[in-house]
């Protein structure tokens, strides 16, 4: 497993969502993001990517 640690800024997110949509990012890579601050394309990048449910609630 590889846990890339990342600080949330805009182009790190986006580059996120475009590894997914070219199936490019692996099961066995999993993301750890501390953000920077709270901003819509945080939000956005983890609900567009299914890593948030109900146990995993964003504060």
């Amino acid at each position: 497993m590889y846990f890339p640690y990342l600080r949330g800024r805009q182009n790190e997110l986006l580059c996120l969502r475009e590894l997914v949509d070219n199936n490019l990012l692996s099961s066995h890579i999993v993301p750890i993001i501390e953000p920077v601050r709270y901003s819509s394309t945080l939000f956005s990048t983890i609900e567009y990517n299914g890593w948030a449910s109900p146990s995993n609630t964003v504060k």
